[in-house]
């Protein structure tokens, strides 16, 4: 039996397909972030086949299957199916619900396909990995520093005139997926030695976000730094370990953060706040007292966007808050078991290794590295910096937004392989 799986492994067909899967991410990074859904389908296609080994994801996979169906059950999926017709994919709750289920089929087995991926072959998928994203930050810095003027000639060549304020923000959507490919990025530089791609990545997430107006990636960045440093410095907090200890610390919040926003608290910051976090306030506010309503069970998938743009425009910008809304308290129990899982699944193994003890290549052109690095600081770093950004933007079942989590989850994989070719990889 082991024999006949073995011959169902095709390790250069996986590699190849990451190879593809990551260019495509890497240009519409610039071109185009909505396609970050379709580039994650079409690669969770290609590697269906690993599937087969979806115990390498445990309880993640566990924990994202069980929402998929709570999801399903709070859609208008059940009443449909309830009245003995087929599902009506013109209500809106029913086909965003068929979505997020092809979503849990496509994305996991991308990212099992990186977990499968040979050793001797994520050096070079890392290695282009790496000069991808050093093109991509010096291109998109340029048009930054340029008030967006070559997306603005891009755009009215192939598609039509943009205005120089929408072009901004289009390309400030860039900066998001450079801050959750950030910590792969200094991994593999820094066990590489060759620096020049993580700084130049990390400046074009500082100066991008600030030229753009982009402030959650800057928050992301400084979060997950804060992350990155007491997982290195402090690798046990009151006697457990920092992955455990951060893992009940992110449920907690999680479970806090409706009510808290209910008490009312957040208007004392209302004053302080610009125009734009004073509104979001707002938003938090209103969602917060319409889920207490309905703590239990929520309103129903997808029912953010039913109470008009005046008070909630399409989604709340806030993962716990979204999700309460529409889920009720058992929806936000299961995201907390899931993040939680998430991080004890990053702290599963790896060595503790001090940075001093590191053996270092020394350059970009030997990719493959030798070296035994505890890699899990930079995983929890990444997974830091989506957890911020959802809580601050964005609505958490965006097509292109789960699937940039699933294209960054697998650029850290590829990194983790890439420098740690004898051990298994955490993530």
């Amino acid at each position: 039996m082991a024999e006949a799986i073995k011959r169902l492994e095709f390790p250069r067909y996986t590699a190849a397909v990451l190879v593809f899967i990551l260019s495509l991410f890497l240009f519409f990074s610039y071109a185009g972030p909505l396609a970050f859904a379709l580039t994650a389908t079409l690669g969770g296609f290609l590697l269906l086949g690993h599937w087969r080994n979806a115990g390498h994801m445990g309880g993640v996979l566990l924990a994202m299957l069980a929402m998929v169906a709570w999801i399903g059950f709070r859609s208008s999926l059940m009443q449909d199916m309830g009245a003995g017709g087929l599902i009506d994919l013109k209500d809106g709750s029913a086909r965003d619900w068929m979505l997020i289920g092809f979503q849990a089929l496509w994305y996991p087995a991308l990212v099992l396909g990186a977990l499968d991926l040979k050793a001797r072959h994520a050096g070079w998928v890392a290695k282009g990995l790496a000069y991808g994203v050093l093109g991509l930050s010096l291109w998109v810095l340029m048009d930054a520093i340029s008030g967006a003027s070559i997306y603005q000639r891009l755009s009215a060549a192939l598609y039509q005139p943009i205005r120089p304020d929408l072009a901004m923000v289009k390309l400030s959507l860039a900066a998001y997926g450079l801050v959750l490919v950030f910590w792969p990025i200094l991994l593999l530089t820094r066990v590489w030695h060759s620096y020049k791609t993580g700084v130049v990545t990390l400046a074009a997430c500082v100066l991008v976000s600030l030229l753009t107006g982009a402030n959650a990636p800057v928050l992301a960045l400084i979060v997950s730094g804060a992350v990155y440093y007491t997982a290195t410095r402090a690798p046990y907090m009151a006697r457990l370990s920092i992955y455990r200890f951060f893992a009940g610390l992110v449920a907690v919040f999680i479970l806090l953060v409706p009510l808290v926003v209910h008490t009312g608290i957040l208007e004392a910051f209302k004053r302080f706040a610009p125009p734009s976090w004073d509104a979001r306030i707002d938003i938090w506010q209103f969602a917060a007292a319409r889920l207490f309503e309905k703590p239990l069970m929520g309103w129903g998938f997808n029912s953010s966007r039913t109470f008009g743009g005046e008070f909630i425009p399409l989604h709340p910008h806030d993962m716990p808050l979204q999700v309460g809304l529409e889920l009720g308290y058992v929806g936000v129990v299961m995201l907390a078991v899931f993040w939680a899982v998430l991080i004890l699944r990053i702290g599963k193994g790896g060595a503790e290794v001090a940075p001093q003890d590191l053996r270092v290549l020394q350059s970009l052109d030997t990719p493959v590295a030798s070296v035994i690095v505890d890699t899990r600081p930079y995983a929890l770093a990444s997974a830091a910096a989506f957890f911020t950004i959802a809580c601050l933007s964005f609505g958490i079942w965006q097509e292109w937004w789960l699937a940039l989590g699933a294209l960054a989850a697998v650029a850290m994989i590829v990194a983790q392989k890439a420098v740690q070719p004898a051990q298994e990889v955490s993530v």
